[in-house]
């Protein structure tokens, strides 16, 4: 019998749950949160032609994935100056935002119902994607789609269907990580 309690089982519940996203929207998916005032990568499924967030790039590339634009954008003005002084707006290719004025901000109540936030080349050339957050508390986390330039089409589409498909499963394994 599977252990259910714990970090580990946490983890298996969470990839089960992006594994289903990732298939169902034929996307690549990840999991964000902020914490500890870090932007960090904690799960990823790819998809064929997709591949999942470069860990290496991840915190210092939040201002240009869509993941991490959703994180910073939830933050108050004080944490998000706070974040970008520590982690300058490096430019990833020649469309990444460059201005902290340029990242989108997100309502403070409500931002479960709040329209996902895209990024089209910013993180990386022919990829696009977008995120949605999730947010229980003060715990901020962000899950995200990835698809390839050439795919740009079904973004919003694939996007609307991210945004339904935030629910109790995901909320439940995003925050037993």
């Amino acid at each position: 019998m599977e252990d259910l309690d714990g970090p580990e089982a946490g983890r298996i519940r969470l990839d089960r749950v992006l594994g289903r996203i990732a298939h169902e929207l034929n996307a690549a998916v990840h999991y964000a949160r902020y914490k500890d005032g870090e932007v960090e990568l904690v799960a990823a499924r790819a998809a064929p032609g997709a591949a999942t967030a470069d860990p290496a790039n991840f915190r210092i590339g939040a201002h240009a994935h869509a993941s991490g634009k959703t994180l910073l954008a939830l933050l108050s003005a004080e944490e998000r100056r706070e974040y970008l002084a520590s982690h300058p707006m490096v430019p990833f290719t020649p469309y990444t935002l460059r201005e902290p004025a340029q990242l989108p901000l997100l309502p403070g109540p409500g931002p479960q119902r709040a329209a996902p936030i895209t990024q089209y080349q910013e993180y990386e050339l022919g990829l696009v994607g977008a995120a949605v957050p999730i947010v229980l508390g003060a715990d901020l986390a962000a899950v995200a789609v990835a698809l390839p330039l050439s795919q740009a089409h079904r973004l919003t589409a694939v996007a609307g269907k991210l945004r339904a498909r935030v629910g109790e499963d995901l909320v439940t394994a995003a925050f037993g990580v």
